[in-house]
């Protein structure tokens, strides 16, 4: 027997398929909306400065090499014998201090021989002066002829010259017997010892003994372009003015240099004036003939508008910089007077308390909407602080 369906179960089923097939139709339409709907674009977040004037020094700077105030070659003045070198290569001497002694016994006879030859003539005059003074009384008596008299009294001169002489010759002799001697001319540091103890030495050689050269204090000798001498001048007596040296990897060396020589004339080969600066170098930071970055600083400009060299940007008319005025960037062109260590000195074109974009991303534009990241305000005095706290001065 055949069984009857209800006809209430298919209705219900019926339903079931048409509400599953809306809800289908209903997501596939949102999931295609999602699809096609433009979605939100973020905004650009930049690094940026307040602008703010600050003390910003004025520095000239150049190349520069160290040289001694004083350097002495000591050369011996007689021959003989190296019997004694009485310091090591390198030692700091004092001016008067006894370096070298030559063999002094040839020149202590040669000494003693002049002074015997000064004694005999001295005995001669006396004689002979004894004798003129004879030949004086008797020739008023007769006894001796005008001629006689007039021969002893011209022998007492001619022993008198043959004394100056040999005297002169005991002085002589006297010298080079001290020659022997040789004492430090200066204070200085010595050089490499040119010869030993044992070897003969030639009187005014051309190879020195050993050299000495003053270290403390020193010079370091740089030039400026010719386009600069107008700016020294104008700040010569500027109590501010200092100068510092760096070494090669830029570490600080020396500072509060002292500016004790301007020459004359401008080389006209270079177009540059030679400068030297002083330093007190008692500990030694600088050595003769190291090279040298030097940096004078002139003045210190009190109300600078700084900011980084990132900042500004090259344009065909000019320099120019980003700002962001009220949320929007804004293209500002900008006068830049100087560089100092890596900022920007600018004459014109921004203000205090402008807001300037430090560093540029790629699709920064004019009119871009963006948030800006706020650095810290740069600080020039305490950079300068840390750059020089760690030399000497020109006193140590």
């Amino acid at each position: 027997m055949t069984k009857k369906h209800k006809p209430g179960r298919w209705i219900l089923l019926g339903a079931v398929l048409a509400v599953t097939g809306l809800l289908a139709w209903r997501i596939s339409g949102l999931m295609s909306a999602s699809k096609h709907r433009p979605r939100m674009a973020s905004t650009l977040e930049v690094d940026a400065l307040r602008v703010a004037r600050q003390p910003v020094p004025l520095v000239l700077h150049a190349a520069g090499v160290v040289q001694t105030h004083h350097s002495v070659a000591v050369r011996a003045q007689v021959g003989g014998i190296l019997q004694q070198v009485l310091f090591n290569e390198g030692d700091e001497v004092k001016a008067g201090q006894l370096l070298f002694v030559i063999d002094p016994k040839p020149y202590e006879v040669q000494v003693a021989q002049a002074k015997g030859k000064v004694e005999e003539d001295k005995a001669k005059l006396a004689s002979d002066e004894a004798n003129a003074q004879r030949s004086a009384r008797l020739v008023k008596q007769g006894y001796v002829s005008g001629q006689a008299n007039e021969n002893a009294a011209a022998l007492v001169l001619q022993d008198k010259g043959t004394l100056a002489t040999d005297e002169a010759s005991l002085e002589q002799a006297q010298l080079q017997l001290q020659y022997t001697h040789i004492h430090a001319p200066i204070s200085g540091k010595t050089g490499a010892l040119a010869y030993k103890t044992g070897n003969l030495i030639q009187a005014n050689d051309t190879t020195a003994l050993v050299t000495i050269n003053q270290i403390s204090p020193i010079l370091v000798q740089f030039d400026i372009p010719q386009s600069q001498i107008a700016t020294l001048r104008r700040y010569l007596h500027d109590p501010a003015l200092n100068i510092y040296v760096r070494a090669s990897n830029g570490s600080l060396i020396a500072n509060n240099g002292k500016l004790v020589f301007i020459d004359n004339t401008v080389n006209q080969n270079s177009g540059t004036l030679a400068l030297k600066a002083e330093f007190g170098n008692k500990k030694e930071g600088l050595w003769p003939g190291e090279l040298v970055h030097v940096s004078m600083q002139l003045t210190i400009e009190p109300n600078a508008i700084v900011i980084p060299d990132t900042a500004v940007q090259p344009g065909q008319q000019g320099n120019y910089v980003y700002v962001v005025d009220n949320g929007k960037v804004k293209v500002q062109d900008v006068t830049v007077q100087r560089q100092y260590q890596s900022y920007s000195v600018i004459s014109r074109g921004l203000d205090t308390g402008d807001e300037v974009v430090v560093h540029i991303p790629r699709d920064l534009r004019e009119g871009l909407a963006v948030r800006t990241r706020m650095l810290p305000e740069i600080n020039i005095a305490d950079a300068d602080a840390t750059a020089t706290s760690t030399a000497p001065s020109a006193s140590s």
